[in-house]
């Protein structure tokens, strides 16, 4: 009997050692430079409109960017900075970025077929970065086909990989678009003796901040122009926010699941979906382990 109890305490400080809950950290930040449109935080000039959405976790610093002439705009990434709390975080970093592709196919009792298409990326000062809208010139191509026979099946594959470099001067036709990948906005969260760290419904507050004394802010600097070899004649586009509001929260009060909808169909399954999203606002996602000794 002893030996029974003695092996449920076990499994009970186990699993309590082992669990952890889910908690956000929210920011809102606030612009003189942008308004707030239902696309996200829009700037526009003759040239240019810039489009910018925050909310990821850690924060997303990527922007749109879509030529309003009737002639080709070049942006100069080395000359474009993401700059946070005074520190600058030059666009162009020349990276180098591959696409693989493969497929396959089954012959014989049964025939199936799989297909994978993925991109590896680079991992910039911890955070994630794309490429999209700053990669290209195609170096190296490589495909392959290999075939594998085995008892009443033969199974076919085919694949390819390609390598791109980091483009300094990317084109933005007339009448178009492209999408930059930036950096992430904080990577640790932000204390302070009036926020918990892990709050109960009861004890959420808000820490709020105006331009002089908040505790992050966030500049994006865009060079660009209508002729690539003219860089003395580029522009620039500046973008200042600030972040005005931070507050922590337990996963049940920042998130809820329902079913999707669409057409009028609803879908079998529920989805979480978060309950303050905004183009204006990120979050940092955080557990709370077993052995947590500061509330704050």
């Amino acid at each position: 009997m002893k030996s029974q109890v003695h092996l449920f305490l076990l499994v009970v400080f186990l699993l309590s050692g082992c669990s952890t809950t889910t908690f956000y950290q929210l920011y809102k930040t606030e612009s003189k430079d942008v308004q707030n449109v239902p696309e996200g935080m829009v700037f526009e000039n003759d040239d240019v409109k810039v489009v910018y959405n925050f909310w990821d976790d850690y924060g997303n610093s990527s922007f749109q960017l879509f030529n309003k002439t009737e002639s080709d705009i070049f942006v100069d990434l080395k000359k474009s900075h993401l700059i946070l709390n005074g520190i600058a975080n030059t666009y162009f970093q020349n990276r180098t970025f591959s696409e693989s592709s493969s497929s396959s196919v089954s012959f014989g009792g049964t025939t199936t077929s799989s297909y994978y298409k993925g991109i590896s990326t680079a991992l910039l000062n911890g955070y994630y970065f794309d490429g999209f809208g700053s990669a290209s010139s195609t170096v190296n191509s490589i495909s392959s086909l290999s075939s594998l026979t085995t008892k009443n099946k033969s199974t076919v594959s085919e694949g390819y990989a390609v390598t791109t470099m980091e483009q300094d001067i990317v084109c933005i036709p007339a009448k178009a678009g492209k999408t930059f990948s930036g950096f992430g906005l904080k990577n640790s969260l932000f204390r302070d003796c009036g926020l918990f760290r892990f709050p109960t419904k009861k004890k959420i507050t808000t820490k709020s901040f105006t331009a002089n004394s908040t505790p992050l802010t966030i500049k994006n600097i865009i060079a660009y122009g209508f002729n690539e070899t003219m860089h003395d004649s580029f522009k620039s586009i500046k973008t200042d926010f600030w972040v005005t509001e931070i507050s922590n929260y337990p996963e049940p009060e920042f998130t809820e699941s329902k079913y999707p909808e669409f057409c009028g169909e609803k879908a079998k399954y529920q989805q979480k979906y978060f309950l303050f999203d905004g183009p204006d606002r990120f979050y940092i996602s955080y557990k709370k382990g077993a052995n947590e000794i500061f509330e704050h």
